[in-house]
């Protein structure tokens, strides 16, 4: 080729451009399905991360509760055969299978923490004054050794069920304890804080005010594969025996279920700090329920009691009538339904379950409270989204797993 016919410098770079242009195009090209990729090996990441929580946790809950049911079961077979001495080994028998069964229902509220699905009763608190209180507590279970320090500003009003504010410091106070072998520095600190957009993304929240509790500790700190599990179910690095690894995972639970979040900044051998973010809400109103004073016992009543499960109605049926009042069990919605269509004008109370098959809780509760000069009504749930709070805010709720004792005076305050 001649030099006339040569492409000049220009064309040359025309071409060059062309030619990176293109190769740009496959390139984003290439890079929109690597991201796509990048996301389904994110998403598999994420599904087996939770399976294998998933399967931790079922492990742990199984190893739990079949200890919790050999001493009941065990105890149970005991007295069953007669192998009791004396009235006290029977006494002594029987607060052991009470004591267990509450070790179980406390197991189940933890899991339901974690969950979030747990029954929460939530009120307007001030949660530096509550901290405040909880102060000889907290220093009894932190023990004499850990310098405990807590700083509050006033008026930090959040809308939280406050025991499980409690259950949540208690487990946090708990971990720093162990972390710091018995001898430290524990500082605790509630204050106000504003989160901006970009920090709100960043801890799954919205931007706004909240309230920030901090603990900080001198203990010996977390690893960085530590801290990324360190709220998972059943993880504990503590030795067989000294741990359930349900404690942060509780906590974590709370305060997600409570609209907040909750992380971790440590480091091996500087100690370890979590902070608690929760949504700051304005004073509750001056207006105060007033004290009733004790409750009287009701001469008795006609209540509709409605559960599927045999056994729970046999016994919530025993513990009514001890206690005065006339029990009309119904197994199920439908039954229930039927009960009140024929005899709801002689109907004091309705207590009912809330998960039942074909017609549940909220039916009934529905079909109840539509009656004129119709009876009170009562639900019973241990499940969070099944609360009628909204819709019904009136209604009373007990909460499974529940004692004879707590039914009763469930039901006498219900009427009173």
């Amino acid at each position: 080729m001649s030099r006339d016919q040569s492409p000049s410098d220009a064309e040359i770079q025309v071409q060059a451009n062309h030619r990176l242009v293109e190769e740009l195009i496959a390139s984003t090209e290439d890079l929109s399905a690597s991201e796509g990729y990048v996301q389904d090996l994110k998403q598999a990441l994420q599904q087996a991360q939770e399976l294998e929580a998933v399967g931790r946790l079922a492990g742990g809950v199984a190893h739990d509760f079949n200890n919790l049911l050999t001493v009941i079961t065990g105890s149970a077979e005991l007295i069953r055969r007669g192998h009791v001495q004396s009235e006290e080994d029977l006494n002594e028998l029987l607060d052991e299978i009470i004591q267990t069964s509450q070790r179980g229902a406390d197991l189940t509220r933890q899991l339901l923490a974690f969950s979030r699905k747990q029954l929460l009763r939530n009120e307007v608190i001030d949660v530096g004054r509550d901290i405040q209180g909880m102060a000889n507590m907290l220093q009894r279970l932190a023990t004499s050794e850990v310098r405990l320090e807590i700083e509050s500003e006033e008026e930090l009003y959040v809308s939280i069920d406050s025991a499980q504010v409690h259950q949540v410091l208690l487990n946090l106070v708990a971990n720093s304890r162990d972390a710091m072998s018995g001898e430290g520095d524990l500082r605790i600190t509630a204050e106000g804080a504003t989160l901006g957009r970009m920090d709100a993304l960043q801890r799954n929240l919205v931007s706004g005010e909240y309230v920030l509790i901090t603990t900080s500790d001198s203990g010996c700190g977390l690893t960085k594969e530590v801290q990324q599990r360190v709220f998972d179910p059943f993880f504990t690095t503590k030795p067989v025996g000294e741990g359930t690894g349900l404690g942060l995972a509780t906590a974590y639970g709370i305060i997600r279920q409570s609209g907040g979040s909750i992380e971790v900044d440590s480091e091996p051998g500087a100690g370890a700090i979590f902070r608690i973010y929760l949504p700051r809400v304005g004073a509750p109103s001056a207006e105060m329920e007033p004290d009733s004073g004790k409750r009287q016992k009701p001469a008795g009543g006609a209540v509709l009691l409605v559960d599927d499960e045999a056994s729970i109605l046999k016994m919530a049926t025993r513990a009514l009538e001890a206690d005065g009042f006339e029990v009309i069990p119904a197994g199920d919605g439908a039954e229930a339904l039927a009960v009140l269509s024929q005899r709801g004008s002689e109907i004091d109370l309705v207590i009912t379950d809330m998960v039942m098959p074909i017609i549940g809780g909220r039916g009934v509760i529905e079909a109840s409270l539509a009656m004129e000069d119709g009876p009170r009504v009562m639900a019973v749930s241990g499940y969070s989204q099944l609360v009628l709070e909204e819709d019904h805010p009136e209604i009373r709720f007990l909460t499974k797993p529940y004692t004879a004792s707590d039914l009763v005076d469930a039901a006498r305050a219900t009427l009173s």
